[in-house]
């Protein structure tokens, strides 16, 4: 069983992920913001040494999600989409 990821606190912002909204908090990371949710099961190491969490973040390639600071309005796209933000 996938242990599940809590937020305690409320949610503050709005980042975009796939096209779609996700409630994350201002700081917390992508990845965690991402766990929060059921877009991702898990991630590798959380720290930036395996390059598991890699995301395109605003037109940036290959992002470590794991080490990125959620800011309002981001725009995440996933492997599950292609990091070019195709179908």
């Amino acid at each position: 069983m996938t242990p599940v990821l809590t937020r305690r606190l409320p949610a503050d912002t709005t980042i975009v992920v796939d096209g779609e909204p996700v409630e994350a908090r201002v700081g917390e990371t992508v990845a965690s913001a991402l766990l929060a949710t059921d877009r991702w099961s898990s991630i590798y190491c959380g720290m930036g040494v395996c390059f598991a969490c890699l995301v395109a973040l605003d037109g940036r390639m290959t992002v470590r999600a794991c080490l990125e600071r959620v800011r309002p309005g981001m725009k995440v796209t996933t492997a599950a989409r292609g990091r070019d933000g195709s179908d």
